[in-house]
């Protein structure tokens, strides 16, 4: 029974040796070092590539301060090193502080890199010739038709015999005509010379003795294939114009107007009305281009006046 008692007693003597360590013997304080103290809670610990403090990022195996956010430092987590400039592009740094690139026109990014996207003819705003392509190569982009000569890329013909006549106030003056007799002239001689071109007429008209009101019929056609022309007319008695009777109407000076389709006539027809006895007045007409398909020939102009 004594040697029991002796042997538990010698157990539990054991037992206790760790209890303020939780552990054998020289793992608790008992094993620290009683010099080293507390360890300090903003010492990284040396564990990988995100150990810095913030504020801070590894540079080999040394963490250093972040760096202002410019390429030429290798943005805020370089190292120092400039970021490296790309052929077509340049450096620039990501929002995560890294070097990072943007391509220049006409390169476009492909990976880590820059390569040259090359021009097509509807990007240029191209409708004939050979421009180059912004990669050292030049695309084609067709030819001219009807007589036009291919310049910068665009189509254009030489002036017809009406040009310079893109606004109102230069129409071209054509023959005068009159409702009594009944009168009419036809004008081939005048073309569309490139997209923004403009024909502006001017016809004096004449209120004759018949006992009406001049009635005006002006039809565009022999719109060249390819292009869409519109034909819009006014008329003017004493500085105030007419009120339209005839055609689709056309917001500029409240003009009677005609917008078919493609290269089909325009037709559009007006009653002189002017606020005393006699209707005499200026007839203006209006041809342009809802679209040019790069011609020069000619269109044909008709006015009937009755």
């Amino acid at each position: 029974m004594r040697w029991t008692v002796l042997v538990s007693a010698w157990v539990l003597a054991l037992a206790g040796c760790g209890d303020d360590g939780g552990g054998p013997a020289g793992m608790g304080d008992a094993g620290r070092d009683p010099d080293a103290g507390a360890p300090d809670a903003s010492t990284p610990v040396d564990s990988g590539p995100d150990d810095c403090l913030a504020g801070q990022h590894r540079c080999g195996t040394a963490c250093v301060d972040d760096l202002p956010d410019e390429p030429v430092n290798g943005c805020r987590l370089g190292c120092g090193e400039a970021c490296p400039e790309p052929e077509g592009g340049h450096a620039t740094c990501s929002l995560a502080g890294e070097c990072d690139l943007v391509c220049d026109a006409p390169f476009v990014r492909d990976g880590d890199g820059c390569r040259c996207e090359p021009a097509t003819c509807v990007t240029l705003g191209a409708m004939c010739g050979t421009p180059e392509d912004g990669c050292g190569g030049t695309i084609e982009c067709g030819g001219c038709t009807g007589g036009a000569s291919c310049t910068d890329g665009a189509c254009a013909c030489a002036d017809d015999a009406g040009e310079v006549n893109d606004v109102r106030t230069a129409a071209t003056a054509l023959d005068p005509l009159s409702d009594a007799p009944d009168s009419s002239l036809t004008a081939t001689e005048y073309a569309i010379g490139h997209a923004a071109d403009e024909d502006w007429f001017a016809i004096e008209i004449t209120d004759g003795t018949d006992g009406g009101n001049p009635q005006v019929t002006v039809t565009l056609s022999e719109i060249p294939a390819g292009s869409d022309y519109d034909l819009a007319i006014y008329y003017l008695c004493s500085g105030n114009t007419s009120v339209c009777t005839a055609g689709d109407p056309i917001t500029l000076m409240d003009g009677c107007g005609s917008t078919n389709a493609e290269d089909a006539d325009e037709t559009a027809g007006l009653s002189a009305e002017c606020s005393g006895i006699d209707d005499s007045g200026l007839l203006l007409v209006h041809v342009s281009a809802a679209s040019w398909g790069g011609s020069c020939e000619s269109y044909t102009l008709h006015v009937d006046v009755h």
